[in-house]
């Protein structure tokens, strides 16, 4: 089957043929991931063909004001492809976008306006790669390198600061000294770009197998603080080093995050936020112990509300939000899971959101060093396992304790003690071992809900 490049390639092919003596390339971040021998899901073409020429050959998509920059969206052998025409920037007023376009006739002068080397190159149809900036030598050496002055790039669009730490985390690239120079000296003009645009290379950031690196560099050029000083003010919060070997609630939490690395973003994010509420739930008792101590009860619902700005700030997507919240109020609660009733344990397992818990909850504790009970967590297993044949079979059981057979035993037709009733019946069944199919087991749930009559 035909990959986005072999489509790409016949596409290229196919505009240049439109118009005698043209030209026409797959060029950005489509030409890095074909070098490094990548996947890609989204190739941009640029062109000499003017695009009402292009626009007149295929199906198109949300034109709208992007054709006034010389852009269109056509379809291809069912994929979609973004077409433009080489252009130039005029000035940047906003920190985002140019305030106009000039269309120019060669790639070379196109190639300028774009942010950095291992993004500036073009290939055509029969894979040659064309490259102005020496951006195949930045990809060899494993360096993210601004085309042109760092400043310049940076001012004309001041999401390029983070966009660079991104690829350095996604590539495990270094980034250029200019680069981390400029980025340190402008980082506080991160915060004129809007949160939903952050929010998207943030995203992208944890979907990489590098994210604890990724966070590591943000702090280093300053761009972590001014996002999420929630996450650096961890450093100000210390840990007892006979539960926390590994340090204060920063070098916790970022070992936890290493120790996710290959896991999902969501989850990442998880370990990430998972003790937020650590510094609003601090709290000194000057009178226990020799010396005193500090605590933080109840963090992990503290950190709800805490997490609920951060939500709030970058409009961080609803599902996602939430799974993470999950992780959040329930991190602590795995501490006590040998020891709950079967039918919370339950809960918990059947919940969309329980192997990121769990994966949140291990990785809390494996990043304790020495003080990772690996017993416990064998031990969190074999429960699990058990539970989870009891959760396969809850639709039979279910089938024969329901609202019904709950309103026939207490003789009503219906109310808030019907549900309630329910959920008692069923957590007894759990946590009882009653075996609801035979007679006696059938009884015995049978007398149990009596008694809320």
């Amino acid at each position: 089957m035909d990959n986005m490049f072999d489509k790409g390639f016949r596409l290229v092919k196919e505009i240049k043929a439109l118009e005698k003596d043209s030209t026409a390339y797959i060029v950005g971040g489509a030409v890095r991931d074909f070098v490094l021998g990548r996947e890609c899901d989204d190739i941009d073409i640029v062109t000499s063909v003017d695009i009402d020429i292009i626009e007149k050959h295929y199906p198109t998509h949300d034109i709208g004001s992007n054709k006034d920059f010389g852009i269109l969206v056509v379809e291809f052998e069912g994929e979609v492809f973004e077409i433009a025409n080489y252009r130039e920037d005029g000035e940047y007023s906003d920190g985002r976008r140019p305030d106009d376009v000039k269309i120019v006739a060669d790639f070379e002068t196109d190639s300028k306006r774009r942010d950095f080397t291992i993004n500036a190159m073009a290939m055509d149809e029969d894979k040659n790669i064309i490259d102005y900036h020496n951006g195949q030598e930045d990809l060899k050496n494993g360096i993210i390198r601004t085309v042109g002055e760092a400043k310049d790039r940076f001012e004309e669009d001041f999401l390029r600061m983070f966009r660079a730490i991104r690829f350095a985390t996604v590539l495990n690239f270094k980034l250029d000294n200019d680069v981390r120079v400029e980025i340190a000296y402008m980082n506080g003009r991160i915060m004129d770009v809007s949160t939903e645009r952050l929010w998207k290379e943030f995203w992208k950031m944890a979907n990489s197998d590098n994210f604890a690196f990724g966070i590591h560099l943000m702090d280093e050029l300053g761009i972590l603080e001014k996002l999420l000083p929630e996450i650096t003010d961890f450093k100000n919060y210390d840990h007892y080093k006979q539960h926390h070997p590994e340090g204060c609630v920063w070098k916790h939490v970022m070992g936890v995050i290493a120790q996710l690395d290959d896991k999902p973003a969501v989850v990442k994010l998880g370990g990430l936020f998972h003790d937020i509420g650590k510094p609003a739930a601090y709290e000194w008792f000057p009178n226990k112990g020799e010396n005193g101590k500090y605590h933080y009860i109840k963090h992990d619902i503290i950190g709800l509300d805490v997490f609920d700005k951060v939500v709030d700030r970058f409009h961080i997507p609803k599902d996602i939000a939430n799974e993470i919240r999950y992780c959040i109020k329930g991190h602590m609660r795995m501490h006590l899971f040998l020891n709950m009733r079967d039918s919370k344990c339950i809960k918990l397992i059947d919940s969309p959101y329980w192997k990121s818990l769990y994966d949140v909850a291990h990785a809390d504790d494996r990043a304790r060093l020495y003080c990772y009970d690996w017993h416990f967590w064998k031990d969190v297993d074999e429960k699990v396992e058990r539970l989870q044949v009891i959760l396969d079979n809850q639709k039979s059981v279910n089938s024969i304790v329901d609202g019904v057979f709950v309103m026939d035993i207490l003789g009503v037709k219906g109310g808030r003690i019907v549900g309630e009733t329910l959920k008692k019946a069923r957590a007894y069944i759990i946590d009882k071992k009653v075996d609801v199919t035979t007679e006696d087991g059938y009884n015995r749930i049978k007398k149990y809900v009596s008694t809320f009559k």
